[in-house]
């Protein structure tokens, strides 16, 4: 079930993009993060929506030991990104 609702609600903000235009976007989640599936449905919403983006899955869960190794990857994407502009 897709969330709706709020004005930061990601899923209604996604269907206002123009695809060709949006921003890069990259996340990704933990297998063992409660908050897998909300991910998952999200990276199917914009494939939907042909919105361009990456999405990975890596082991661990919702903890800063996981966060502490991929937010690096995160930023070293979007580093890459903005040195394109």
């Amino acid at each position: 079930a897709v969330p709706a609702g709020g004005k930061d609600c990601l899923f209604q903000l996604a269907e206002q993009l123009d695809p060709a235009s949006a921003p890069a976007i990259r996340f990704d989640c933990g297998t063992e993060d409660f908050l897998l599936e909300e991910n998952r449905e999200f990276a199917a919403h914009l494939r939907g929506l042909g919105i361009p983006h990456e999405y990975e899955e890596f082991p661990g869960g919702h903890e800063f030991e996981y966060w502490d190794v991929h937010v690096r990857e995160a930023i070293e994407f979007h580093k890459k990104q903005l040195t394109i502009l």
